[in-house]
This record gives C-alpha cells, structure tokens and sequence, in this order.
C-alpha cells in the first residue's frame, strides 16, 4: 500500500496543541469541528450562527473513531466549561430532540491558555496520562509510598531553594482527595496479584485519575470498575498496571468490557454438580 493512501485525501481534523493541553484533545477535536461547521452555516438566530446534530450524527459524520459515550461525554464537556450554548428550542417539532450548538467565542478568548512548555502544568501532567470507583466502598487505606526527591551530591542547596522545589512540586499536581484513594485502590489490586511490585509514584498515579475524571470525563467509579474489570482478565491484568495505562487503552478495555458483559454465563463444574459430594470440600474428604 502507497502510504500516500494514510495521508489526507479526506477533510482533516486539525487542533492547536495549547488548546488541547487546557481543554483535552477530544474536547479540542469537537470544538475545532463546530467552528468549521458554523463557519459555513446558514443558520442565523439572534446574531449567533449555528449547527444541529444528532449523537448519532456527530458520531457517524465526523468522528467515526470516537464511541457513542464518548461523544456525550465530550460534548457535556464543552457544555460545562462554557464554551458551546446547546439547546433544542430551535426544533420545529417538541418531540424532536436533536441539539443546536454554537460557540461561546468570548469564553474561549477567557481561557488561560499557555504555550511555553517549561510553564505549562498541562505538559507535564500529560506525562503520566490517567480512571474510576469499581463499588461505592472503596477502602480508604493509607500507603506508605512517596515520591522521594534525588539529592544532588556535588551542589549545596539552601533552605529558601528546597522550599522553592517543593513548592513547585506541589503545583505541579492538582489532584483530589479522592483522586489518591482511587490512584491507591488500583495500586492495592495491584498487589494482590504480584505482592512484590515495587513501590509507584502515586502522585503521578493520582494526577492520572484526576486527568481522566477532567479531561475525559469518567467519573471515580467508571475508572474503578475498568480497572477492576481488568484487573481480572487474564490478558489485561498482564498490561494493565496502571492508571497511564488504563486511559490510553479506554475505549479499547471499554468495548471488551460491554461485549464480555453481553455473552452468556458458562456453568462450572461446581454449578453443574451441585449435589453435596460436588462440592469442594466433599471432593477433599473423598481424595
């Protein structure tokens, strides 16, 4: 195959890398897309222009690589953040529920977007990429595990420097209380499967989960129950191993995940010789 057949016969979809470090690439990728639309539309209601799609359409149309909950998920998003005006006022037909967007430009010229890369917390957190509450008591349990800072042997460091550093280091995270219980709970699965995993970065870890809770819109539990899910797949639980790792194979674990759910139960050989002798405990007596 030509590799020129990869590269840009179709329309492409172009973002701005800043915007996708403030905003989240999907976000960027959907927004970008409404401003080209509305940029050709024909649709003029008090002063605004705008455009209508379905789910569906928005899926079908223009992102054919995202999932039906993924588009939700962005689009409510970008209704959050302010920065697209839904409604379906504009339908002729109450019944009709289909949404009419236009863009909220003043609120995106409001967006503290910075380009430097050395100051941006964005870029960094990017690093260590990141999930959701698999039952509705996740233990609380306290690690031990920090983040321990290398010293430098060969420079002396005043007080008023290491102060400096740890400051910095503190803003590079803005993750929540929670954000760690869940970057720990995962860590806790974790060791039930292999007790001599060394110790992780669970700020990194943290940081990871509040990225996928904000930029990708999963809620605490929607990150547990795929970690956990996982968690018990032969396969994944080999490739799984942490929250990085769980946000970049999402949509694919998400899909298993579904389809797994969907097939039906397989009897064991317990259920199937449930009498007293089939049980495990009688077979031990008998052997």
């Amino acid at each position: 195959m030509s590799i020129g057949k990869l590269l840009i016969d179709d329309q492409p979809l172009q973002v701005l890398p800043s915007l996708a470090e403030s905003i989240g690439l999907n976000e960027s990728l959907v927004l970008q897309q409404i401003h080209w639309l509305l940029s050709r539309s024909k649709k003029k209601i008090s002063g605004k222009y705008w455009v209508f799609n379905t789910y569906e359409e928005w899926r079908d149309k223009h992102f054919r690589f995202f999932s039906l909950s993924t588009v939700r998920r962005t689009i409510k998003n970008l209704e959050d953040l302010g920065l697209i005006t839904s409604t379906t006022e504009f339908n002729k037909m109450k019944v009709d529920k289909t949404k009419w967007y236009t863009i909220n430009y003043e609120e995106l010229d409001n967006l503290q977007i910075t380009t430097n890369k050395n100051d941006s917390p964005s870029a960094q957190n990017e690093q260590s990429s990141c999930s959701k509450w698999a039952d509705e008591s996740v233990q609380n349990e306290q690690t031990n595990n920090q983040e321990i800072p290398q010293e430098t042997p060969t420079k002396d460091i005043s007080s008023s420097e290491k102060n400096f550093q740890t400051e910095q280091r503190a803003k590079k995270y803005s993750f929540s209380p929670d954000d760690m219980r869940a970057a720990e709970w995962i860590f806790e699965l974790i060791k039930k499967l292999n007790p001599n995993v060394k110790a992780k970065n669970l700020n990194e870890w943290a940081d990871c989960v509040r990225l996928m809770r904000e930029r990708d819109g999963h809620t605490h539990k929607d990150i547990c129950e795929l970690f956990k899910w996982a968690n018990q797949d032969p396969f994944w639980s080999l490739n799984i191993l942490s929250p990085k790792k769980l946000r970049e194979k999402w949509e694919q674990l998400w899909i298993k995940k579904q389809a797994s759910e969907k097939q039906p139960h397989k009897s064991t050989f317990q259920e199937r010789n449930s009498t007293n002798w089939g049980t495990p405990e009688k077979m031990a007596e008998v052997f």
